[in-house]
């Protein structure tokens, strides 16, 4: 973590390196825009600046990935456009058997063919899982087998989760009522498990019942209303966030968010860390929605930044979250919460 303090033209305060990172992410700085720290004789343009050359060449990534997106350069986009065209190249063809007046027999054995490139298309994208799956498991072998540890001096990480907010770097919101039911129901699931885990003989019996399965409109109705009646009976009482009292809402509010992220930050660093043994060379803005009982307990993590998704710093990101944080308790039954982190090693 970088000590300097920057400041810009007409404007007396001092801004830290998250602070000037988050900026540049947001598209408030330019590289001509004038900058001055301790150390350098005059003010100089942010791109002659060299502390913040990863975060420019992230920005610029991620810039050229929306824009590939919005125009519909993309892979996902590209292979859609392949799919309609196959699909529409399939229509006419079809539409020409019907005109040269073909049997059904001659049209059944086009739509068999078709069946088969469909069919062996799946298996090569199944192969290709596969293969994924075994690198990405040797590679998290290797550096698990890696005894030197990173020097923690020479890596910069950015947060930027208590800066942010004066350009809605952190949201909290509550979800479609759709959208809460499927993750009380994954929650009331995952609950089971870890109450019958230590019970093997009662968990033997509950799957051959197929309790872990699905769960009925009656059981997620008395769930919800668990968790209300909780939230109700703590909002009678001060509820103590690091040391300072604070009453439960329907919701959280984002002080209760940003003090719990200043508590836990620590363990994104970590995996962070570990994570540039694997790619040196891993940056950019990673941003991450949690969702949260009114119990204060994490239920899901989805990582919406689609470079990072099946990487090491995915998978530590999402279980390190779910396993160790935990928010304070509030009177509603379910909060999300997206947080962007910016990371950023330094040279």
């Amino acid at each position: 973590m970088s000590d300097n303090r920057y400041f810009f033209v007409n404007d007396d305060k001092a801004h830290e390196f998250d602070e000037v990172a988050a900026l540049i992410f947001a598209g408030s700085l330019i590289r001509d825009t004038l900058i001055w720290k301790e150390g350098t004789p005059d003010w100089i343009k942010i791109k002659d600046c060299h502390d913040f050359d990863d975060i420019f060449a992230a920005y610029k990534e991620e810039a050229k990935e929306l824009m590939d997106k919005a125009m519909g350069r993309d892979k996902e986009s590209l292979e859609n456009n392949e799919m309609r065209e196959f699909l529409a190249d399939a229509e006419k063809e079809e539409s020409s058997f019907e005109q040269s007046g073909k049997s059904w027999k001659s049209y059944l054995s086009h739509v068999t063919i078709l069946l088969f490139v469909l069919l062996g298309s799946v298996a090569l994208l199944w192969g290709y899982t596969l293969y994924q799956n075994r690198e990405n498991s040797e590679q998290k072998t290797i550096v698990q087998q890696k005894k030197e540890e990173l020097n923690l001096n020479n890596l910069r990480f950015a947060s930027g989760v208590t800066k942010l907010d004066s350009i809605k770097g952190i949201t909290v919101k509550r979800v479609a009522r759709r959208e809460e039911d499927t993750i009380l129901r994954e929650a009331l699931i995952a609950e089971r498990k870890e109450a019958l885990a230590k019970e093997p003989k009662k968990k033997k019996a509950a799957l051959k019942r197929g309790l872990f399965d699905k769960v009925s409109d009656d059981e997620l109705v008395a769930f919800r209303q668990r968790l209300l009646s909780r939230g109700q009976r703590a909002s009678t009482h001060k509820v103590k966030v690091r040391g300072k009292a604070a009453l439960s809402g329907d919701e959280l509010s984002s002080k209760q968010v940003t003090m719990t992220i200043k508590r836990f930050e620590g363990t994104v660093r970590s995996c962070y860390n570990k994570s540039l043994k694997n790619d040196p060379h891993l940056r950019g803005r990673m941003e991450v929605t949690i969702h949260v009982l009114g119990s204060g307990k994490v239920v899901k993590v989805v990582n919406n930044t689609s470079k990072f998704r099946g990487g090491t710093m995915d998978r530590c990101v999402r279980t390190t979250i779910m396993k160790k944080w935990k928010f304070p308790k509030f009177n509603g039954t379910l909060s999300t919460v997206t947080i962007p982190f910016i990371l950023s090693r330094s040279n």
